[in-house]
């Protein structure tokens, strides 16, 4: 088993034995496809390289909007927030008056707006792993519906979840300790 390579698994199979980096290079590469499965490393790692991406590269924005408040706070410049003892030539000289309490939010909106599709697919194709429909990826939509959908998605892998694969020869998870793999997992309908 040493000193043998392991080949990649396919991108239509869960990949049960991901590490970080094989994972977040998945989540990317099946951004737009929800169709098949994905084992719990690659969603855990997923999710993690996505959260990091966006934290690293939305902290030197909130680096910079700090240090601008602490700037502004030093120097007594308010008005940006609307105060109503300001000048009006001193707002227009600026030309942030009606933009800089919000300008900040476009950068993490968009960031959020590419990796959100790659998150509701991931969730997706956990869900199929798990054996349970896509469809309950809906509840991101509902107050707290992330909560449930966080449980669920840390919920074992199933046999069941083998009905959303592709390929007639899935590669399953590894045997449980005492358990027994089966040939042929899929049910043959006659």
């Amino acid at each position: 088993m040493y000193g043998h390579p392991v080949p990649p698994v396919p991108l239509d199979q869960p990949d049960y034995r991901a590490g970080f980096g094989a994972a977040t290079a998945r989540f990317w590469r099946k951004t737009f496809d929800g169709s098949g499965r994905a084992g719990l490393r690659e969603f855990g790692f997923g999710y993690l390289g996505f959260t990091l991406a966006f934290t690293a590269l939305c902290a030197p924005l909130m680096l910079a909007l700090v240090i601008v408040l602490v700037l502004m706070m030093l120097l007594g410049l308010t008005f940006w927030m609307g105060n109503p003892n300001a000048a009006p030539d001193d707002v227009l000289q600026l030309g942030i008056h009606s933009m800089a309490p919000y300008w900040w939010l476009a950068y993490p909106a968009l960031l959020i707006l590419i990796g959100a599709p790659g998150m509701v697919t991931l969730t997706i194709r956990r869900l199929h792993d798990t054996g349970r429909s896509g469809g309950w990826a809906l509840l991101w939509l509902a107050p707290y519906g992330w909560l449930v959908l966080t449980v669920m998605c840390f919920g074992p892998s199933k046999t069941e979840g083998l009905r959303f694969d592709r390929s007639p020869y899935p590669i399953l998870p590894p045997t449980p300790p005492g358990g027994v793999r089966h040939e042929n997992p899929r049910p043959q309908h006659w």
